[in-house]
């Protein structure tokens, strides 16, 4: 009985595991967009200084 126990408890902690797993995939995936997004925002603000300068 308590194998069985242990066992059933295991399978929950395995799911609960690959839940927080995909929720980590998905920051992951939304900490990429962000750094993405802030090269782009950085390389306009470049631009922008340098035609800054010749002005």
């Amino acid at each position: 009985m308590g194998g069985w126990k242990a066992s059933a408890v295991g399978r929950k902690a395995s799911a609960v595991g690959q839940k927080v797993s995909a929720v980590g995939r998905k920051v992951s995936a939304v900490g990429q967009k962000n750094s993405a997004v802030g090269r782009k925002v950085f390389a306009v603000g470049q631009k922008v200084s340098v035609v800054g300068q010749r002005l």
